[in-house]
Parts: C-alpha cells; structure tokens; sequence
C-alpha cells in the first residue's frame, strides 16, 4: 500500500453533502432499499452516506422494520472515527463508524453485509492497491451481496477558462503525487472484473454539473458563490502539500475560477462511474 502522505478523509465531506447527495442514488438501480440489512461503507469519512441511506431504509420500511437495519462505515483515522460518530443523531445504534485499515479488515466484518460500498477513494488508493481493496470488500461481502464501486472523472476542461484548466491539471497532478489515481475510472470495469466471481454485474455513469453552467442569465448569488469558493478553497491545503504550485498562483487561479462560475461563462461536466456486482452464492 502507498505510503505517502494521508489525505484527511473530511476533505470532501462538504460535496457529500451539498452536492454528491442530490445528483448521486443512494444505490445502484438494481439494489432493493428493501433487502438491505447490513450495510458496510468502506472508507467512509464522516459517513453522511450512511446516514442518508438509513433515512431512505426508514421513510421505505417504517421505524419498526428500520430498527433491525445495521448501516456501518469503516475509517482508519481515529480523529475522524470520533467525530464521525459524535455526529450521529437519529439511527443512534443503527449507524456505527469503526476505526479499522480497509485494506486488511478484521474477519469479524467477513461475510457479513448484503451491500459493501466504495465510493469517491481516487484520491486516496493508488492504482496498484484496487485490487487488494476489491477483495476485502468481496471478503466482507455476503454471497449474493452487493458490492459497489462509485469514482469520478476529473470535470472536464473548458475551452473559455484557462484558470480552469489549469486548476484540474494541479488538482490531478497533486492526486497523484500524494499516492491516488485520478485516472481509475478508464481501468474500473476491467479491475472489477477480475476481482471476484459475479452473479451479475450492472454498471451506470451519472454526469453532474460542477458549477453553474446553465441557460439563465445573470450573476449567480452570493450564497451559492460562498459555497462554491469553500469548497474549492478547501483543496488549497492538498495543492500546497503537492507542490504544483504557490500559494499566490493558487489564489489568483481561483479568483479567475470563481468569476467565470460566478457570471455562468464555465461549461464543465463532472462524470461518475458506478459499477455493482452481485457476489455469487456458493
């Protein structure tokens, strides 16, 4: 496994929730909300993912029936563990967060869950490590479960935006200087393949709009913009510990950015992979 430096796994809790969540299902079209019983998050962050989903279990099945659902996630940073859990209001001894190397999970969480999860680790596995991550999910998997596999593309660039451009370039040269892969979703089927024997296999792409690339007219509002600049400022700590450039490019760059999605002028798409197998019964 990559022993570079370790992204913080809240770096992008601010697109789970705000973005991620209204554009992305909560699971692949093919998986009943209904046969869900145990669910694992691997690599979870502060697993607003989680939580979304035992809300959508519960409007389905109703409170009684939700009691029996089990949502867990797994993260390796103790920080984030803590905090993740703290955040937990309703589905409290429902929704668990456990401190644990998704690499190597404990034999406890072995052939245990109806629906294993990847989703959004680009920035954190090296291309060299997808392998071993899929076996641990299919490891944790029950036979007949779901496995699923969510990445993104990098937004495509645009013609009219130079600052653009050039932000995605850093944004993909610091991925793969800090040990992830930016570039996994053209290797995604193929690796997923080849990862375990499969009942079945489904797979999606879903395109999301960055920004606010639309029709309307008119400067986007201060809210919105207020959102935006967090977080793309919120990858200024990634940028500077990558070294793809200064502190006074990065602002400058960013101001440009902001400007153009301000007065709608930036056409971006941001393309997500998901591919889903269904682990086949002994």
């Amino acid at each position: 496994m990559s022993s570079m430096p370790v992204l913080d796994a809240r770096l992008f809790a601010a697109f789970q929730i705000e973005l991620l969540r209204a554009c992305l299902p909560l699971v692949p079209q093919g998986v009943s909300l209904a046969r869900l019983g145990t669910v694992l998050d691997v690599g979870c962050g502060l697993h607003q993912w989680g939580k979304d989903l035992f809300s959508a279990i519960t409007e389905q099945a109703g409170k009684d029936l939700a009691k029996e659902v089990r949502i867990d996630g797994i993260e390796r940073d103790e920080a984030v563990v803590a905090q993740a859990n703290g955040q937990i209001r309703a589905g409290r001894g429902n929704i668990q967060v456990y401190q644990a190397d998704m690499y190597y999970l404990p034999e406890m969480l072995h052939q245990r869950y109806d629906l294993v999860q990847a989703r959004f680790l680009s920035p954190y596995v090296s291309p060299s490590d997808w392998p071993i991550l899929l076996d641990q999910l299919i490891q944790a998997a029950r036979p007949g479960a779901w496995v699923v596999w969510i990445e993104p593309d990098l937004p495509t660039p645009a013609p009219a935006s130079p600052a653009w451009n050039r932000w995605l370039g850093w944004i993909e040269q610091a991925v793969q200087r800090l040990g992830g892969s930016p570039g996994i979703s053209a290797e995604m089927d193929t690796i997923f393949r080849s990862a375990g024997t499969w009942e079945r296999i489904e797979s999606a792409v879903i395109p999301i709009q960055p920004g606010f690339s639309s029709t309307m007219q008119g400067r986007v509002g201060d809210e919105q913009m207020r959102k935006l600049h967090r977080h793309l400022s919120a990858l200024h700590p990634v940028l500077l510990t990558a070294k793809v450039a200064s502190i006074q490019q990065l602002d400058e760059t960013l101001s440009q950015v902001l400007e153009a999605f301000a007065w709608r002028q930036l056409q971006s798409t941001w393309i997500w992979h998901t591919i889903c197998g269904r682990k086949k019964d002994l």
